[in-house]
């Protein structure tokens, strides 16, 4: 169970969270703006990005900041390096799922199980930008001036036991993801949001192999 509880973290920025999802409203037109994300994500080929995590706990003081690199490639490649405070390492290669802590490495097969693949579909839904037809969640969208967010709500007890809901931003302007969003409960989430971000620059296959 520890690699879910891994990619979950992967999935989920922001300080002021809680104020910033209150000026949201309902879309009525969810299919226009499927077609804008799905269309922009056709033409992006591979992204390069830093991003900065926080993990919020309520039996904490302070919130958890990790920083690191995200990189993106057609077809279904990503790689997570997280660079600060220690170096850790995740890869994405099709169904095929690596993870090196320090000097150990894991293989995972995301087909080895159902709650695998669920995880897998969501990442993969994501960067194609067809998350709104995806099957495993109830799928909500709302608006406020600067991005469209995407509430997912797991249909499954096999995931609500570990995750009440996924958060995803999407700037208006491009429709490109700004951050996510995870919520193990309703005091406790994971964020990650993405600065720097370079879309459609060369990316070697190389990067998403562990040597």
């Amino acid at each position: 169970m520890k690699i879910f509880f891994i990619l979950l973290i992967v999935l989920s920025s922001s300080v002021l969270l809680k104020s910033q999802t209150k000026d949201f409203k309902p879309v009525k037109n969810t299919i226009k703006i499927q077609n804008k994300i799905e269309e922009v994500a056709k033409t992006t080929n591979t992204i390069k990005s830093d991003f900065i995590q926080e993990k919020n706990m309520q039996f904490l003081e302070e919130k958890i900041t990790s920083r690191g690199k995200f990189f993106y490639k057609k077809e279904n490649k990503i790689r997570w390096e997280y660079t600060k405070p220690y170096n850790y390492l995740i890869i994405i290669n099709g169904e095929k799922i690596t993870i090196k802590d320090d000097e150990k490495e894991h293989h995972y097969d995301a087909k080895s199980s159902e709650l695998f693949k669920k995880i897998n579909n969501l990442i993969v839904s994501t960067v194609k930008g067809n998350i709104l037809k995806n099957p495993d969640f109830s799928v909500s969208l709302y608006q406020n001036n600067k991005f469209y967010m995407v509430v997912l709500v797991p249909k499954e007890k096999q995931i609500l036991d570990y995750l009440s809901k996924i958060e995803v931003y999407f700037y208006k302007s491009n429709y490109m993801v700004n951050r996510f969003v995870m919520y193990e409960s309703a005091t406790d989430y994971t964020s990650i949001v993405f600065i720097n971000k370079k879309v459609n620059e060369k990316i070697p296959d190389s990067n998403f192999i562990i040597k």
